[in-house]
């Protein structure tokens, strides 16, 4: 071999080892419980002091300490992108698997760095018209670009279940009741009840409906099943009135309907996603579908007053886990992307599903569950073939569960979920007997993706939380109350995005200082895409978005690829050459 050619194929092994081949990836390959060095993971909520109801004397007692905190959800004030808020359950006292709980709000105004948190006042045991309630439930925030914030919560009554919202213009200090002080919905039969409220305002200024904002909630109809439907009410003056209500959903039959999840295009089109739930059979009657849950959407153009008939997206499974007593009810979760107007929706996939009879009940237990996102691109009347969020191996036994989605006003998406992967670790927050134990300890996994065009995945599963931690520890809170188990994770937890960074705020119980009693809090563990998965010195959000929209691997790759197949042509030509010349043979 001539030294012309042994130098150009020496270069040519200089730019492959250099370059490091053409990755499939934007990252170099690293184990799943190594994707979380170097994030930052905060605790939002901490004990914090308000009015509660003590569920074994039903007193009503003020200056108590909330202990835990659980669920939340997460949202960016559409007028500044570093404050963000979210809201959660501050929970007081235990008793079995029912607790005396206050509807609570966090918020950070730079841009997580820290945060504040407030009991959402308004409606306690110690205001005449609510002094039977033993709780605040299941709330919902929203804020409109004057930054007032309303919030829907449920005041449990012993056999009575009405849904308020109440409002704050001073960022979370104070609280009044919206709608004139009446309940947006007041069920006036003993055997009606209201359920999972969910309020959205209608940010975009070029929408017909600007300012409006929605409420959507459950009905539900207790009998021998639970049965249930949707329903909505509006308000066009910034919460002083609302509307009668407005069915969303078909008139249930054998089933219910739940897990209403509003959301709004820029060109003010609502949608409403929600699920059907088969009845539960009962000894008299055997119901072969039990179990089955299915997705819908509906739409309305004329601002919440009708709905288009229902489009299935998928049907899935009502399931409990292998190894959890803790409580989780299956959601999906649905958003509109404000670039394009493509609806993504997210929900559980159980798989190896087996069916038990504890105790004369049916009960559905999977040992493995994924997270599909479904996208439609023609305002939700076809959908096209899922894409699994989690990369977990398709041959291991793993559950992750209870997705969120959010999309930021450039078209970055990310994904989130709880994740079981991971051994549990020998930590003090671990219960000794579930140490080592898999398919137990819990992670929170962030998934990013593009979808400027069509959802295109950007980078792997990234690990957010600092540790895994055990959700069969019941903490200071539950061991004082002699229970075995304690937490129930909520609906959901939140997660909000802005061009570069996604915002996580989930369920936890390690310590990170903060707190010994490993009672659940919340955390937030902010991710930047452009330092976290892509080449650190892109860091335009266009750039990001170009990038990711061109190739799932990264332009980065793509200039790699370039530059060798350009060296390559060119080596190839001087080979020709030189064969031509008679320099080698």
């Amino acid at each position: 071999m001539s030294s012309r050619l042994f130098i150009i194929l020496s270069l040519l092994l200089v730019v492959l080892s250099t370059t490091g081949g053409i990755r499939t990836d934007l990252r170099r390959a690293e184990s799943f419980d190594m994707t979380n060095a170097g994030l930052q993971v905060i605790q939002v909520s901490a004990p914090i002091r308000g009015t509660a109801m003590d569920l074994r004397t039903n007193h009503c007692l003020t200056n108590v300490m909330f202990n835990a905190s659980a669920g939340s959800t997460l949202i960016v004030d559409p007028s500044d992108p570093r404050h963000m808020v979210g809201d959660t359950n501050f929970i007081y006292d235990l008793a079995s698997n029912f607790f005396s709980a206050s509807a609570g709000e966090v918020d950070s105004e730079n841009a997580g760095e820290t945060w504040a948190q407030h009991i959402v006042t308004g409606i306690n045991c110690s205001q005449p018209n609510f002094s039977e309630t033993v709780g605040t439930y299941d709330p919902s925030i929203a804020i409109d670009r004057a930054g007032e914030m309303y919030v829907t919560i449920q005041p449990v009554f012993r056999g009575h279940f009405p849904l308020y919202v109440v409002k704050s213009t001073d960022k979370g200090l104070a609280w009044v009741l919206a709608n004139s002080g009446r309940p947006v919905f007041d069920p006036q039969q003993l055997n009606v009840v209201s359920g999972k409220g969910s309020i959205i305002v209608d940010n975009f200024p070029n929408s017909p409906h600007y300012g409006t904002i929605y409420v959507v909630w459950i009905n539900f109809v207790i009998g021998k099943n639970l049965v249930g439907g949707i329903a909505i009410s509006r308000s066009t003056d910034q919460g002083t009135s609302f509307s009668q209500p407005v069915q969303v959903s078909p008139v249930p039959e054998n089933e219910s309907f739940v897990n209403p999840i509003p959301a709004i295009a820029r060109d003010g089109t609502l949608y409403v996603s929600f699920a059907s739930m088969t009845a539960r059979p009962t000894v008299e009657s055997y119901n072969p579908d039990y179990g089955q849950r299915t997705e819908y959407v509906v739409k309305s153009m004329d601002g919440g007053m009708t709905f288009t008939a229902p489009v299935e997206v998928t049907t899935s499974i009502e399931r409990r886990y292998e190894n959890a007593l803790f409580e989780s009810n299956p959601s999906q979760s649905f958003v509109v992307n404000p670039t394009n107007g493509h609806l993504l929706m997210a929900v559980e996939r159980p798989a190896h599903v087996k069916y038990e009879l504890p105790d004369n009940d049916v009960a559905i237990i999977a040992d493995r569950s994924d997270v599909a996102i479904y996208e439609s691109a023609d305002g939700g009347r076809t959908w096209g073939i899922p894409q699994t969020a989690n990369d977990t191996p398709p041959n291991e036994n793993e559950t992750v569960f209870e997705p969120a989605l959010a999309v930021a006003t450039n078209g970055l998406v990310a994904a989130a979920f709880y994740d079981r992967r991971l051994p549990c670790p020998d930590k003090p927050w671990i219960l000794t007997n579930d140490v080592g134990k898999q398919n137990l300890c819990m992670d929170t996994v962030l998934q990013f993706y593009n979808d400027t065009v069509t959802l295109t995945q950007i980078g792997v599963n990234i690990r957010v939380t600092k540790y895994s931690w055990d959700p069969m520890n019941p903490g200071s809170m539950g061991r004082a109350a002699g229970l075995n188990h304690l937490w129930y994770l909520g609906d959901h937890f939140g997660l909000a995005m802005t061009n570069t960074t996604a915002y996580p705020l989930f369920d936890a119980n390690f310590d990170l200082g903060d707190n010994p009693g490993h009672n659940l809090q919340l955390f937030v563990a902010p991710v930047n895409v452009t330092t976290k998965v892509l080449p650190t010195e892109q860091t335009s959000s266009q750039t990001i978005i170009s990038q990711a929209q061109t190739v799932s691997g990264g332009s980065q790759d793509s200039l790699q690829f370039i530059a060798i197949v350009v060296f390559a042509v060119a080596a190839t030509t001087a080979l020709i050459s030189l064969k031509k010349k008679g320099s080698i043979r």
